[in-house]
């Protein structure tokens, strides 16, 4: 799971795209999205209305990421790290 900055137009049209990816057993990836226009822990809570339950989140520092998923929150890198970075670069050279 992360999050990116952008914006639309201008500067002052500021959002964020919280992105994440679910990985079956079977190694399948599903890709979820939700744009916010605040990084706080309550936009985070409404994307992760969206996400099905999961015993395992990867994500970096942000504080946001343990206040909503506690000990479930692993801030060490995975193979899913790479995949979540270069999804976020996409995104920002397909949107800006």
């Amino acid at each position: 799971m992360d999050e990116l900055y952008t914006f639309v137009g201008k500067k002052s049209k500021r959002y964020y795209v919280w992105a994440s990816i679910a990985v079956t057993q079977y190694g399948r990836y599903f890709y979820f999205y939700h744009l916010s226009k605040y990084k706080n822990a309550g936009a985070l809570f409404e994307f992760n209305e969206q996400l099905p339950s999961t015993d395992k989140i990867y994500c970096d520092g942000c504080f946001s990421y343990d206040r909503i998923y506690g000990s479930k929150a692993s801030m060490e890198k995975s193979k899913i790290t790479n995949v979540i970075e270069n999804l976020n670069s996409q995104i920002r050279d397909l949107v800006l």
